[in-house]
């Protein structure tokens, strides 16, 4: 299991770079629903990427383990890394391109929402980003391929889970912990999320594709 957690969790945490939640969850504490709305925002997040994965999962459920990496898997490894390359690339590139209106947009979209809205908000920003589909596919597939218990696919699809969740849950962390004093540490972050989000994505996106390149490519 410890093989399949160091697979995962990389991939889990490269999902929580996703800008979008993390703003519209900043936003949604800022507004009149604060708390009720980034509960459910975390929820349907970290609910719909457990679904993705674990879909995955299941449709492979059959498929013998092997202690060789597949042809197939290493060709889908090195087309997510090129992918995530290309991503990251286009992310740095276009790291300052429409941050004001950008972040405006969402002010206006999460203002007014409402708990079950802001539970279907998060799931379609998970099934939407190109980015966040390929790596929650190839984390289902690395669960897959480990040979695991049912149990222990189940801790590690929920400890991928939770790791893709990080960086959502950490602002509603915040507002528990730190009351009517956490609204001037929000807005900064809101700030800072709007200027540097893509350039770190976009750096971080294309180390992590580069490596599954190379480990496409050693596989092969």
């Amino acid at each position: 299991m410890a093989s399949a957690l160091t697979d995962v969790l990389p991939l889990g945490l490269a999902v929580a770079l996703s800008p979008l939640p993390v703003i519209a969850c900043v936003l949604m504490l800022l507004s009149e629903e604060s708390r009720v709305n980034a509960v459910a925002l975390l929820c349907g997040w970290t609910l719909t990427i457990a679904a993705i994965a674990g879909v995955v999962l299941v449709a492979g459920i059959d498929v013998a383990p092997s202690r060789h990496t597949p042809t197939w898997a290493a060709v889908a490894e090195l087309v997510v890394g090129a992918l995530l390359v290309v991503i990251g690339v286009l992310a740095w590139v276009h790291r300052r391109h429409g941050a004001a209106e950008w972040g405006a947009r969402w002010l206006t979209l999460v203002d007014d929402i409402r708990p079950p809205a802001a539970f279907g908000l998060a799931a379609l920003l998970a099934v939407s980003n190109v980015k966040d589909m390929a790596l929650t596919v190839d984390a289902g597939t690395h669960i897959q391929r480990a040979g695991l218990s049912a149990l222990e696919e189940l801790v590690v699809l929920a400890l991928f889970a939770l790791a893709a969740s990080v960086a959502v849950a950490v602002p509603l962390a915040i507002d528990l912990l730190a009351g009517e004093h956490a609204e001037p540490v929000l807005r900064r972050w809101h700030r800072w999320l709007e200027r540097h989000s893509r350039t770190a994505a976009g750096v971080l996106l294309g180390v992590l594709g580069l490596v599954l390149v190379v480990t496409g490519l050693a596989a092969l």
